[in-house]
């Protein structure tokens, strides 16, 4: 029996959906990296995949919410690219951690959330 991927990989993902993903990672981050790095590290994987999704620009220059942002701007392209975006995102954001605290301790705050939500 094949088990279902996590929210956070499948192509049908809404941006409420994507936007609960968002927040349960800056929940879980912001104890140890606190908000405001968490947001920095966000945008820096937007930076990263403005090119491949250049909707994604106008999110780097909003003040605000960014995930918030990010939902807006997922929800007005078609869903698998805004699905294509979100995984980036997700993708970029965990290497970036990953480099920064290091596989096992970024693994342990990453894995439960990305693959429950």
């Amino acid at each position: 029996m094949q088990r279902e991927p996590p929210r956070t990989l499948r192509s049908s993902l809404t941006d409420v959906e994507a936007l609960a993903v968002w927040r349960a990672l800056d929940e879980a981050l912001a104890p140890v990296l606190g908000h405001g790095s968490v947001a920095a590290l966000f945008l820096r994987s937007v930076r990263s995949q403005s090119a491949q999704f250049p909707w994604l620009r106008k999110l780097d220059a909003r003040e605000g919410d960014v995930f918030i942002a990010l939902a807006d701007a997922l929800a007005r392209q078609p869903p698998s690219v805004a699905a294509a975006a979100h995984v980036e995102l997700v993708d970029t954001f965990r290497a970036t951690l990953m480099r920064l605290l290091g596989a096992s301790l970024a693994g342990r705050l990453l894995n439960e959330i990305l693959n429950e939500t």
